[in-house]
């Protein structure tokens, strides 16, 4: 896989591009964070489309973004007339989506008929644990990247062991799991792997959002979904491990996407 080189007679948009669907308008926040962790993880092109406030949000933050910003409060079914055009996009989905009805069939829509693959984190996890047994994303390549609350929906298991359990959940959801915590656990129904390393300070709002968008960034450079999950979760501790000698207990998460850098795994 190469990540850091890039062919100089490259034409714009061959390296990736990625479809951000995130935040909400009390979650603007969120689509922002997405949208810069995929940035910065290297991509030519991220489209994020989110109802306006979180879009105008993306707008002053990131610039290079290029924002849709959709009528309402949160995600509707009928959004999806609007971002239709990109089925054919790798997704980023979840993060300050909400868990409101409207929400939901816009969620299920978008796993149904886009192409994918797909990172799924925050809301759209709760929804997806919420309405089991639902065939959601038609075997189509996916990341889930559950924080350890959202695990245990997902598995149906207060208390749920991650090393123990992630390899039956990533069997029942057809999926690459990401297991957020001090050591990252990883599992695709075969294989478990464990990321450690990091900054006490990253367990703060919206680090996993910046994670949603790195993996998002490497799917959508055809890194398979496993390699992607691990290479993400290593990207942003390294990065948390820098900004935290920098920044201290001061740490945002708004800081991770300025110190990623993929050189660092090279």
């Amino acid at each position: 896989m190469r990540l850091t080189t890039r062919p100089a007679t490259l034409p714009k948009g061959d390296w990736g591009k990625l479809l951000v669907l995130a935040g909400s308008e009390r979650f603007a926040g969120s689509a922002v964070l997405t949208s810069l962790g995929a940035l910065r993880t290297g991509l030519d092109l991220v489209v994020t489309a989110s109802p306006e406030r979180a879009a105008n949000a993306v707008l002053a933050a990131a610039p290079d973004a290029v924002t849709i910003p959709l009528a309402g409060s949160e995600f509707d079914h009928k959004h999806f007339e609007d971002v239709g055009y990109f089925k054919g996009y790798p997704v980023a989905i979840g993060s300050g989506l909400t868990t409101e009805p409207s929400a939901r069939k816009f969620l299920k829509t978008v796993l149904q008929k886009f192409d994918g693959p797909f990172v799924i984190d925050a809301d759209a996890l709760t929804i997806i644990a919420d309405e089991r047994g639902d065939d959601w994303y038609l075997d189509k390549p996916v990341v889930l990247t559950p924080n350890r609350e959202e695990f245990e929906a997902l598995a149906g298991i207060e208390g749920a062991d991650p090393v123990k359990t992630v390899g039956k959940v990533a069997q029942d959801y057809r999926a690459v799991v990401l297991v957020k915590g001090e050591t990252d656990v990883i599992g695709d129904g075969e294989t478990i792997v464990e990321v450690e390393g990091g900054s006490e300070f990253l367990a703060k709002a919206g680090t996993g959002d910046v994670l949603t968008g790195v993996v998002g960034a490497l799917l959508a450079r055809d890194v398979p979904p496993l390699d992607a999950a691990k290479i993400g979760a290593e990207l942003v501790k390294e990065a948390g491990e820098r900004a935290g000698k920098d920044k201290g207990p001061s740490l945002l998460a708004s800081d991770i996407p300025n110190y990623l850098d993929l050189r660092k795994l090279s």
